[in-house]
């Protein structure tokens, strides 16, 4: 199914105003129903492109091409618009980047769940209790060897607001950073992929295995065989 959405902030939160389904992007009836928008949304087989209006043009959030950036604009030709991909420099996608993260910013915060200092002597040892909201895959927030954070779902799958989604994720990151650096007052934090189970942390990768205690035992895998665990102490 293809289509497109306009959507617009209110107090009470975003709402949808329009709709329509094909991807008619004639200039005359998307400007009409987009004049109240702050959002369009274009649904396609390949996924959502969420576009913001940046100097009268629609722009969507970036991507990293490797040797700059990209971005998808609404292009207006003689009778419609057409959805193009706009090569960015590095410069220019940086700044970018650096602008929508701080728009975000309060909203990123509310991803992450912060340890509390008066779980450092749990009796299970399990310090980041406060930070452990279920089984699930992670991010964690780790300094001098420390849990000191973590974002459940990780970046792509946590409870982001839709300003955040719209942002993209280059730009969540970036806001995510900047927090974590002002609320420890480094940046030589590492931000860690895991899994949560019975809370407990595992980690995904066994090169972060310097970044913090562990031990490690097999257990029987789903597929069959054995797997090495990871855990976290």
């Amino acid at each position: 199914m293809k289509n497109i959405s306009f959507i617009k902030n209110s107090l009470n939160g975003y709402r949808e105003i329009k709709s329509y389904r094909g991807l008619n992007l004639r200039i005359n009836i998307l400007d009409e129903r987009s004049k109240d928008a702050d959002i369009i949304e274009i649904s396609r087989e390949l996924g959502r492109v969420y576009l913001t209006k940046e100097n009268d043009m629609w722009a969507s959030s970036i991507w990293d091409t490797g040797k700059g950036f990209a971005r998808y604009i609404l292009k207006k030709n003689r009778v419609n618009y057409s959805l193009e991909v706009e090569f960015l420099s590095r410069e220019k996608g940086e700044s970018i980047i650096d602008a929508e993260a701080h728009k975000i910013k309060a909203e990123a915060e509310s991803v992450i769940a912060w340890c509390d200092p008066k779980d450092e002597n749990e009796k299970s040892g399990r310090y980041w209790i406060n930070a452990y909201h279920g089984a699930g895959v992670y991010r964690l927030i780790v300094l001098d060897g420390k849990i000191k954070g973590a974002i459940y779902g990780g970046f792509h799958d946590c409870n982001r607001s839709l300003n955040t989604v719209v942002a993209g994720y280059l730009s969540f990151k970036r806001a995510i950073e900047e927090i974590i650096k002002e609320k420890l007052g480094t940046d030589k934090f590492q931000l860690l992929k895991a899994d949560g189970s019975g809370t407990s942390f595992f980690l995904r990768n066994p090169d972060d295995k310097k970044f913090i205690k562990t031990k490690e035992y097999e257990v029987p895998s789903a597929q069959g065989g054995m797997h090495q665990n990871i855990e976290i102490v």
